[in-house]
């Protein structure tokens, strides 16, 4: 807000909020306060497009762990699915997934609403977050990375130029959600910034500080469980659900709540460690399948060509 000249501290005491205490990563903020913040601050600022301009001050370390997570990972579809993963971490007021649509990866954003069929994130935040992230993959991929298309429920602005100036692909106003599609071809590419052990380690203080706001998140439970049990054989709905004390359509059920299932945490887990895993030379293959919960390596063969479009040793000798 102040780098288009507004007075932020005017805006937060207008809403009730304390403008210092926003540096305390550990709390949540209310939703209602902060969508009266991004309105107020467009009437202030007299540009529906502003939330645009959150992508520059985006860093390695402005979403904490999870940012560190993304700028480490294997693929630009590795980055997305921690993403996806971990969505919670940036708020709780959204249900995002990340799914094959054709000859593209879809990620959608489906807003929650209040009693009265509100959205409980505001348009200009929507904005802010796609802009993110294709500022996020420009930055790990390539400068001139752009999607191959965005839909967003907004209605379209008067500033429309802005939008694909930015995002450079067509743009889909007053759409039925918010989606952004990826080249599958660019989000399978081995990426020149990643550090697998430390995305791992990233995502781990991840799933901590996640825990911590958000004690009702299901999926990270789920995820935690299939990370203790691959190596022992137990990663299978029925054995996480008996661990969690529930019953199997119980699971089912809290996983569908939070918009995902047990097979899509599931592989994309087992994704996620194979591509740490297959960095290591001194790995045989056999064994990386037995460490991501494969007891034939044939299967393990066709679920890493599935992710990656090669099989094992061929993605490995790519990455001499």
């Amino acid at each position: 807000m102040e780098f288009r000249g507004c007075d932020s501290r005017d805006i937060f005491e207008r809403v009730g909020l304390d403008l210092d205490a926003i540096t305390d990563s550990a709390q949540r903020i209310p939703v209602e306060p902060v969508c009266k913040i991004w309105q107020l601050a467009e009437k202030e600022i007299k540009d529906s497009t502003f939330g645009l301009d959150v992508q520059r001050f985006i860093t390695p370390t402005t979403f904490h762990a999870l940012s560190i997570a993304l700028w480490s990972s294997s693929t630009l579809k590795d980055a997305l699915q921690r993403l996806v993963r971990f969505g919670r971490v940036l708020n709780n007021s959204s249900i995002k997934s990340f799914d094959e649509s054709g000859e593209s990866w879809c990620l959608t954003v489906s807003v929650l609403r209040d009693k009265d069929d509100q959205p409980l994130i505001a348009y200009q935040d929507l904005d802010a977050f796609f802009a993110t992230i294709v500022t996020i993959c420009r930055s790990i991929y390539r400068p001139n990375f752009c999607p191959v298309l965005l839909e967003l429920e907004r209605s379209q602005p008067s500033e429309k130029g802005k939008h694909e100036e930015f995002f450079q692909c067509q743009i889909n106003f007053s759409a039925s959600d918010n989606r952004m599609f990826f080249d599958k071809q660019q989000l399978g590419e081995a990426l020149t910034s990643c550090d697998p052990e430390a995305a791992l380690q990233a995502e781990a203080l991840a799933a901590k500080r996640l825990s911590t706001l958000d004690k009702n998140n299901f999926s990270n439970q789920v995820y935690n469980e299939i990370l203790s049990d691959l190596l022992t054989g137990n990663a299978n709905e029925e054995y996480i659900a008996s661990t969690l004390n529930l019953t199997l359509r119980q699971l089912q059920r809290k996983l569908s709540d939070e918009g995902t299932n047990f097979r899509r945490i599931l592989d994309s887990t087992r994704e996620e460690l194979a591509l740490t895993y297959i960095k290591n030379e001194d790995l045989p293959i056999i064994e990386i399948a037995y460490l991501v919960g494969f007891s034939e390596v044939t299967n393990f063969s066709r679920a890493f060509k599935r992710w990656t479009g090669k099989a094992p040793g061929a993605y490995r000798a790519s990455l001499d």
